[in-house]
């Protein structure tokens, strides 16, 4: 954008919607956003060090829009501990730095579809108790650990980068990761996965763990790519059924792992699957 435009972008968030200002039984400090946040397309600069403003341990009280927002790379705004009450949009977002979600809790819809999160993204222990849309998103090795999803978690085509890591996250409900492209090593190590899960037509580059997770009832690999290991070691499909496929056979060319599996009456349905030859 040309310096005079985005300078008449880049207002003062606080000086516009006027949050108030309160400190917590929890000790933190909160703006309190009680009308809806329109920030379309707002260019985010540096914050000086004189102005006291983040959105860290923010609450939204209404609808927070940040769709084609751009964060520059020395804003470093954070939305560590941020409380959504409204719904949440990230659509088409630009992240020029690592930006931290983790703590958040969006109670409503929370969409980063298309957003672009390519220098890094954290969304430890952050509660999604609506859907989380991430389809199309660009991911540097986003870290979700222990996060929890109670509604579906959707991350059709997104580009994960750099690996990524989900361990001991928790899907209540259904998941979707078809034609994710996943580069670098991607650790779904003690994660629940809720009744409906699909990795169809899905990309993994490098090694990806399963190990000690659980299956909800229908996990399915149709035409999945597997370019290096996969383990499923110790994982429990007692009453799940992990399906790669027939028609699509999901494709390994690395070594492929059950090792202390817990197989049930279910099990799984792996014929006509491609296995390396080595």
């Amino acid at each position: 954008l040309h310096r005079l435009i985005r300078r008449q972008r880049q207002m003062c968030i606080r000086d516009r919607f006027k949050p108030d200002k309160k400190v917590f039984e929890d000790g933190y400090e909160r703006f309190i956003f009680k009308c809806p946040v329109d920030c379309s397309g707002f260019v985010f600069p540096k914050i000086p060090n004189d102005m006291d403003f983040n959105f860290e341990n923010a609450i939204f009280e209404k609808d927070a829009i940040f769709r084609d927002a751009v964060f520059e790379d020395d804003s470093y705004i954070s939305f560590y501990h941020t409380f959504f009450k409204g719904e949440a949009d990230f659509s088409y977002a630009t992240f020029k730095y690592t930006v931290d979600f983790s703590g958040a809790q969006f109670e409503n819809k929370a969409n980063f579809s298309k957003a672009n999160l390519s220098k890094g993204a954290m969304f430890i222990r952050t509660k999604f108790n609506d859907e989380a849309n991430f389809s199309g998103a660009i991911l540097m090795a986003p870290d979700f650990w222990l996060a929890t999803f109670r509604k579906e978690a959707i991350f059709c085509s997104a580009i994960f980068k750099n690996g990524a890591n989900f361990q001991s996250a928790v899907f209540k409900w259904r998941s979707n990761f078809a034609k994710a492209i996943f580069d670098g090593y991607v650790d779904f190590r003690g994660v629940t996965f809720g009744d409906n899960t699909s990795f169809s037509h899905a990309i993994f580059n490098d090694c990806v763990d399963f190990s000690y997770s659980i299956f909800g009832n229908w996990t399915v690999f149709y035409g999945t790519i597997f370019m290096n290991n996969v383990k499923f070691s110790f994982i429990s499909i007692s009453k799940s059924l992990l399906d790669f496929g027939r028609k699509e056979p999901a494709k390994f060319h690395g070594k492929l792992s059950f090792y202390g599996a817990t197989l049930g009456s279910k099990t799984v349905s792996y014929t006509h699957l491609t296995l390396p030859t080595n």
